[in-house]
């Protein structure tokens, strides 16, 4: 504790100031009340009323779903035929493809184009287990795929994949942003030819 010199206690400017200070101090700490702290076994336990509920899925009609399935089979047909032209007008600017046993590996747009022109890229249909859903402006369309390939390429070589693939309406057409392709067996190799060397 500092020590004030009794001259300046006695002096009245002073004094009344001090007054001021500790009257304001006091009334501060009455008015303030103590945060209640609580005990682990205060937790209040997780019930039905107090869990968020899940929100409801939203119902996609006949019709996006009949679009979205044609974009779907143009994309494969744009990658099987090699045509880079078609499959870029599917294609985001933005595009981002990742493949690979865990989709370590990414592309972009340009990078898939180029694949596809030299028929090195496989198209993934969705054969099983197919599922559309939506948020906001973004359509998801996924399930479990088979590849098919021209051209081996740097990609797992499993018999079944897991799908995604992001679409969005832009105008009066369908545009694709992204597609995600994974393995399903997490313990193949994620290129045979390679591991054999």
């Amino acid at each position: 504790m500092k020590y004030i010199p009794v001259d300046i206690v006695r002096c009245r400017p002073v004094r009344i100031g001090l007054t001021l200070v500790t009257v304001c101090l006091t009334s501060s700490l009455a008015i303030a009340e103590p945060t209640p702290v609580k005990s682990p076994d205060q937790t209040p336990q997780k019930t039905a009323e107090n869990k968020p509920e899940a929100a409801p899925e939203a119902k996609i009609d006949a019709k996006t779903e009949a679009e979205l399935l044609a974009a779907e089979e143009r994309f494969i047909e744009a990658i099987k035929s090699g045509d880079a032209k078609a499959l870029g007008d599917l294609l985001n600017d933005f595009y981002a493809d990742a493949l690979g046993r865990y989709a370590k590996k990414a592309t972009n747009k340009h990078g898939t184009l180029v694949r596809a022109s030299k028929g090195k890229l496989p198209a993934y249909r969705i054969e099983k287990e197919r599922k559309i859903s939506q948020s906001g402006n973004s359509f998801t369309v996924e399930g479990l795929a088979k590849a098919e390939r021209k051209v081996p390429g740097d990609e797992p070589t499993d018999k079944w994949f897991r799908v995604q693939r992001l679409w969005e309406k832009t105008g009066d057409r369908w545009v694709l942003n992204a597609q995600a392709i994974s393995s399903l067996d997490k313990a193949a190799p994620e290129n045979p030819e390679k591991e054999n060397k």
